[in-house]
C-alpha cells in the first residue's frame, strides 16, 4: 500500500531505513503481514498510508517499549486538508465517539506509568518483535483484508492477556486522503457495519461488549446521539424560517449524511451476519 504521504514517512526516516517494499493491489493487512515477515528489527511499528509521524515519533516507541512485553498504541491526530461538509461530518461523529473511549479508559487505570486502553490503532501501534510473535496470524486478511483489522487483532491480544497501553507522545498526523462521501459514507460505514456483525456473531455476546466497534454502535444509537441530529433538524427548519436558506441546506445535507451512515452502516451489519452464517455452513458442508 503506497500513498504519497507514506513516501514523506519514508524520506524522513530514510538515514535509518535500510528497504522497504512498494506491492501493487493489496490490502492493508497483506501488507501489514509481508513486512512482518521481512522485517529484522526487536520493534515493530506501523502506519497508515496516509499518515506521518511527529518529531520524536521514534523516541517515545523507544523509550515505551523498554517498560516490557506489552502492545501500544500512539496518538492519532486529524492533519486533513479538507474543508469539506463529509469532513466535518468525520468529525462530528469521531467527537461523539472519542468522548466515550476515554471515559472508558478512565475506568481501565494506568501501568507502568501508562494509561491503559482496550484496543491498538491499526494506524499507529508498535510491538516488541517476540510479543508479536505470539500472535499468528498478526492480521486477519481474509476476514478483514482493510477495515477493522486493528479491532480484530485487538480482541485477540485482550484475549491473549496482553495489556495495551497508550503512549501519547508517539504521534502521527492522519490526512484522510481518501475522505470523501463515497469513501467514508457509502464504502466504510458498510464496512463498518459488516465488522461489528461478524465480531458480535464469533462471541455470541451483546455487541455492546466488543471493543471499539461495539461501542460506536452503542453510542451512535443512544438516545442522546440520536438527539443531535433531531437537533440538526430543528435547526436547519428555524433556519429556513428566518430565512437563511443556506446554512438551511447545509443542515439539511449533513443530516442527509449522517442518515445515510447509519443506513449504510445497518446494511453492512446485516450483510455481515449473513455472511458469517454462510462461511459456518460452507465449513460444515467440507467438513
Amino acid at each position: 500500500v503506497f500513498q504519497r504521504k507514506t513516501r514523506m514517512a519514508v524520506d524522513s526516516f530514510s538515514s535509518k531505513i535500510t528497504r522497504y517494499w512498494k506491492l501493487s493491489h493489496s490490502s492493508a493487512s497483506r501488507a501489514r503481514n509481508f513486512g512482518i515477515k521481512r522485517s529484522t528489527g526487536d520493534i515493530l511499528a506501523f502506519l497508515d498510508d496516509d499518515s506521518v509521524p511527529e518529531s520524536g515519533w521514534t523516541q517515545a516507541i523507544n523509550q515505551a517499549a523498554g517498560v516490557g512485553p506489552y502492545w501500544f498504541r500512539g496518538q492519532c491526530i486529524d492533519a486533513s486538508e479538507s474543508n469539506t461538509i463529509v469532513h466535518q461530518f468525520y468529525t462530528f461523529y469521531k467527537e461523539l465517539t472519542t468522548r466515550d473511549f476515554q471515559r472508558q479508559w478512565s475506568t481501565l487505570g494506568h501501568f507502568k506509568g501508562y494509561q491503559m486502553a482496550d484496543f491498538i490503532q491499526a494506524g499507529n501501534f508498535f510491538v516488541g518483535r517476540e510479543t508479536l510473535e505470539s500472535m499468528h496470524p498478526v492480521f486477519d486478511e481474509h476476514l478483514f483484508p482493510f477495515i477493522a483489522e486493528g479491532t480484530d487483532l485487538s480482541l485477540r491480544i485482550r484475549k491473549s492477556g496482553y495489556q495495551i497501553l497508550y503512549v501519547p507522545k508517539a504521534i502521527i498526523k492522519h490526512y484522510f486522503l481518501r475522505l470523501g462521501y463515497k469513501n467514508l459514507v457509502l464504502r466504510e460505514s458498510f464496512w463498518y457495519g459488516r465488522a461489528t456483525a461478524i465480531f458480535h456473531k464469533r462471541s455470541q455476546h451483546s455487541v455492546a461488549a466488543y471493543g471499539q466497534f461495539g461501542r460506536t454502535v452503542s453510542v451512535v444509537l443512544k438516545r442522546r446521539k440520536i438527539t443531535h441530529i433531531s437537533n440538526l433538524i430543528y435547526e436547519g427548519y428555524v433556519l429556513f424560517r428566518m430565512k437563511h436558506f443556506r446554512d438551511a441546506l447545509y443542515n439539511c445535507l449533513f443530516v442527509f449524511i449522517c442518515i445515510n451512515y447509519l443506513l449504510f452502516f445497518g446494511l453492512g451489519f446485516l450483510y455481515g451476519a449473513l455472511e458469517y452464517h454462510w462461511r459456518e455452513y460452507a465449513a460444515r458442508i467440507l467438513v
